[in-house]
């Protein structure tokens, strides 16, 4: 969105939008804050929190539904030869990142993307994704966030999740094609 292109606008480099990248589509539930979606729709949150990859929202979007979409991206991002700047919400970084990191998008979901921080996406000259973060500090003009705006998610860094960790008993997703 504008809106998150938005601190991007003084770097003087050529900026594109790319609709892939929209935040994950909450459905009936897009635009609600968690108070508004545990209110009412309280079976939304329930479902949601047993499986959080594979829950698609009503009229909505899954983290699954999410992956295939961000697919093309992945192949942009893997063959181009320029250094590429993506600015994105949450559950968007999370499933990039999980491809970066190695770590199964499933597990993944649980992340924190923490904002004001920028990951180096690059390969190891044996071609592996390698992940590099780096912590921005807060600017004294930018306003406080609410906790409030969409559907609480965990807390568990990305740096915490080890290749392709997945829970017992639970199918392992992982990046078809790749």
């Amino acid at each position: 969105t504008q809106e998150t292109a938005q601190p991007t606008v003084d770097l003087g480099v050529p900026r594109r939008m790319w609709a892939p990248l929209n935040e994950i589509h909450a459905g009936i539930c897009e635009d609600l804050t968690n108070k508004e979606v545990n209110g009412i729709f309280p079976e939304i949150q329930k479902f949601r929190s047993k499986d959080k990859f594979s829950y698609r929202y009503p009229h909505g979007e899954s983290y699954q539904d999410l992956m295939h979409r961000l697919e093309p991206i992945i192949v942009e991002l893997e063959t181009s030869s320029k250094c590429i700047l993506v600015v994105g919400h949450q559950a968007i970084l999370r499933t990039l990142l999980s491809y970066f990191a190695g770590v199964d998008v499933e597990h993944a979901v649980q992340a924190a993307a923490p904002q004001r921080t920028v990951w180096c996406c690059c390969f190891t000259p044996s071609g592996t994704p390698k992940l590099i973060q780096i912590a921005l500090e807060k600017s004294v003009a930018e306003p406080e966030t609410t906790a409030d705006t969409k559907p609480k998610q965990a807390d568990a860094p990305m740096d915490s999740l080890s290749p392709l960790q997945s829970s017992p008993n639970k199918p392992q997703h992982e990046w078809s094609g790749w």
